[in-house]
């Protein structure tokens, strides 16, 4: 369940890290910048290549301040999704 966990937040975050780049109208290199990480690894992330360490995760939240009661109830969905397809 682990596992399956793992790939569906990685393609949450994603969608959520591109999309907001675009909301905010910033190139994947202004990210980074704001997220204090080089290009290559932003780039990595916003093409769903890899997943984001912690400090990125919370750089994000504190730059980019979505919505976190809408982002808390996609996280709950993902995690009841893992836990439904591994009892299957």
């Amino acid at each position: 369940m682990r596992l399956l966990f793992n790939k569906l937040l990685k393609s949450y975050l994603h969608s959520l890290f591109r999309k907001k780049r675009k909301e905010m109208q910033l190139t994947q290199a202004e990210m980074a910048e704001l997220l204090e990480m080089d290009i290559r690894s932003y780039s990595n992330i916003d093409n769903g290549k890899s997943m984001c360490s912690t400090q990125t995760f919370i750089l994000f939240l504190l730059h980019c301040k979505p919505d976190m009661d809408e982002l808390l109830k996609e996280l709950s969905e993902l995690w009841e999704k893992a836990k439904k397809n591994t009892a299957a």
